[in-house]
C-alpha cells in the first residue's frame, strides 16, 4: 500500500508492479522474492503519470500507457526505460497478444493499434466509427472481438469482429449490445 501498486505483470520469476501515487512519482517496481512483501524500484520518478490502463509484457518488453501521450517501454533484459511511442488518446484498453499471429493489439479511442515483434507500431491498424469508444479486446477464434461503447449517452454498444487484416477497412461482423 505504501507504493500504491495498482497494475501487475508476471514475467518469468519476476512480478512487476506499476504504482499510482500521483503527480510525477509513479514508478515501476519488481519483486522476485515472494516470501517477503518488499518491492524494489526498477527506475525512478517518471516525468508524466502512467494511467495504469495498458500494462503488458510483449517479447521481453513491458508496455505501459502514460498520461494520454505515450506508450512507454521498459526492456527487461537491458533494464532500459524509454518514453516510447508518441500517441494521443483519451481512452485506452489493456493490450492483447493474439495467439494466432503473436501480434500485440490494443484499442484507443476508436482505433486499434498493433505491433508485430520488433517492428514499428501501426497506430491505425483498424479505425472504427468516431462515435464509438473501444473498451475491451478478446480473441474470438482466429478473429479479434472488439467491445465498444457509444461516445455519447443514448447510443448503442457494439461488438465488432475483425480478421486482424489491416489492409482492409471492413469488419467480419458487428453485433448490437444495446444501450
Amino acid at each position: 500500500s505504501t507504493n500504491q501498486i495498482v497494475e501487475f505483470v508476471y514475467v518469468g520469476t519476476t512480478l512487476y508492479g506499476l504504482s499510482d501515487i500521483g503527480g510525477s512519482t509513479e514508478k515501476l517496481y519488481m519483486n522476485t522474492n515472494f516470501a517477503t512483501p518488499s518491492w524494489g524500484g526498477t527506475f525512478g520518478a517518471i516525468l508524466a503519470a502512467f494511467d495504469g490502463k495498458l500494462f503488458i509484457e510483449y517479447q521481453g518488453t513491458l508496455y505501459m500507457s502514460r498520461s494520454g501521450q505515450f506508450i512507454s517501454t521498459y526492456v527487461i533484459a537491458t533494464v532500459t526505460y524509454s518514453a516510447g511511442q508518441a500517441i494521443t488518446f483519451t481512452n485506452i484498453t489493456q493490450g492483447l497478444i493474439h495467439s494466432k499471429d503473436d501480434v500485440l493489439y490494443f484499442g484507443y479511442d476508436n482505433n486499434i493499434a498493433s505491433k508485430n515483434g520488433a517492428g514499428a507500431w501501426n497506430l491505425t491498424a483498424l479505425v472504427l466509427p468516431t462515435n464509438m469508444i473501444i473498451t475491451s479486446l478478446a480473441e474470438y477464434g482466429n478473429l479479434l472481438a472488439i467491445g465498444c461503447r457509444p461516445q455519447y449517452a443514448g447510443g448503442r454498444s457494439r461488438v465488432y469482429i475483425w480478421d486482424r487484416n489491416s489492409s482492409f477497412a471492413t469488419l467480419q461482423e458487428s453485433t448490437d449490445f444495446g444501450e
